[in-house]
């Protein structure tokens, strides 16, 4: 664990709590998209030129690095895109008895989400399908992520968001988390 990760601590912010909860104020911070949405095919090529650690939040995007030829060394899925049910066999086959499962409600993030990204975040090969929803799982992601690997999540209708952790990524994401409700 880096030293800008080590002054994270997921225990301070959940504060005894069970989880975190989205409040208004941060829905319209995380409802701005990112500055570049990539397409598919933007996105592989971009992921395939690096040497980058990829880590994967969403279904949808998850299975198009798979697809496209890279194995993300992360991927967080709920199994729906925009909360439509989907196929993912591939997702399933690809990371095989190294996927560990975990209860997540929708405009949450829970403890039991938080211990598993803090559990994968620096393996290689792993899964977390979560029953609920997935997609504030990006903001811990990029939080307990080492500096440099990438973090590319779905924009629904739209395509790919990609960045890169740095410190300035992580204090902003942090600073989101902050403004969570704990529950």
């Amino acid at each position: 664990m880096n030293n800008e990760r080590k002054s994270f601590s997921g225990e301070t912010l959940f504060d005894g709590k069970t989880s975190l909860l989205a409040t208004e104020k941060v829905r319209k911070l995380l409802s701005k998209p990112p500055k570049r949405i990539l397409t598919g095919r933007e996105f592989v090529e971009k992921i395939k030129a690096g040497k980058s650690k990829l880590i994967c939040v969403g279904d949808m995007v998850t299975l198009t690095a798979i697809n496209g030829g890279v194995i993300p060394s992360l991927a967080v899925f709920d199994g729906k895109t925009e909360r439509t049910k989907i196929d993912v066999k591939t997702i399933n086959r690809t990371y095989n008895k190294k996927i560990i499962k975990v209860k997540n409600p929708p405009g949450e993030i829970s403890r039991a989400l938080y211990l598993a990204v803090l559990k994968t975040i620096d393996k290689e090969g792993y899964a977390i399908k979560v029953e609920g929803e997935e997609d504030l799982a990006t903001l811990l992601c990029v939080i307990l992520s080492n500096t440099g690997n990438l973090i590319a999540w779905g924009v629904p209708e739209k395509g790919v968001g990609l960045l890169r952790v740095s410190g300035k990524k992580r204090l902003e994401a942090i600073h989101i988390l902050k403004q969570m409700k704990r529950s």
